[in-house]
């Protein structure tokens, strides 16, 4: 599973990202720092192509708008994410970045989809994280966060990880759409 994450470029607007990524395959974007204006097009786009839209932090405005869910960064009491499942409702994905394992296995028993694991961690510590938190027979499905290149997803599927989340190689890709293509297939392989 590749996760898309829009970020601010001198080369492309993030409408234009989201429609590359599109084209490429992708079905999965998550928006960060973006408002709502903005907004407006690109939730169109993602429905033409039947992709999930999440939100990074703001539960408020995903929910406002409409959008499949929302990915939190920052920490949240048990109390909250509870608070905020109910506000979203069942349907609605949350994701949340974490930074150690005993994170996840601590929220086992929240509505949670899914958590990143840091930026920062190598291949080999992406791989004892994903057996630590399956050791404690927790299955919520684990991301790779990071700037995923194709060279590294081979390596992110190693590591038992279900997924990745990547945002400047395919930006700075000669030809982002084709890179996206190749980026999807090789998270596969």
């Amino acid at each position: 599973m590749l996760q898309f994450l829009t970020s601010k470029s001198k080369k492309y607007s993030v409408a234009e990202q989201v429609q590359m990524v599109l084209e490429g395959g992708c079905r999965w974007i998550e928006l960060h720092d973006i408002d709502r204006e903005e907004a407006l097009p690109i939730i169109e786009m993602c429905k033409e192509h039947e992709a999930f839209l999440t939100l990074r932090d703001d539960w408020g405005m995903a929910r406002e708008l409409g959008l499949h869910g929302v990915h939190l960064t920052k920490e949240m009491s048990l109390e909250g994410l509870y608070g905020l499942r109910e506000d979203l409702g069942p349907e609605a994905i949350i994701g949340l970045s974490v930074s150690r394992p005993e994170q996840v296995i601590n929220m086992a028993k929240l509505d949670i989809d899914y958590c990143t694991m840091p930026a920062n961690i190598t291949t080999e510590e992406a791989a004892d994280f994903v057996a630590t938190v399956r050791k404690a027979d927790v299955l919520i499905p684990l991301v790779y966060s990071g700037d995923v290149n194709l060279t590294l997803a081979t390596q992110v599927l190693k590591t038992g990880a279900n997924g990745a989340i990547t945002s400047a190689p395919i930006l700075s890709a000669k030809d982002p759409v084709t890179y996206t293509s190749e980026l999807i297939i090789a998270l596969k392989s």
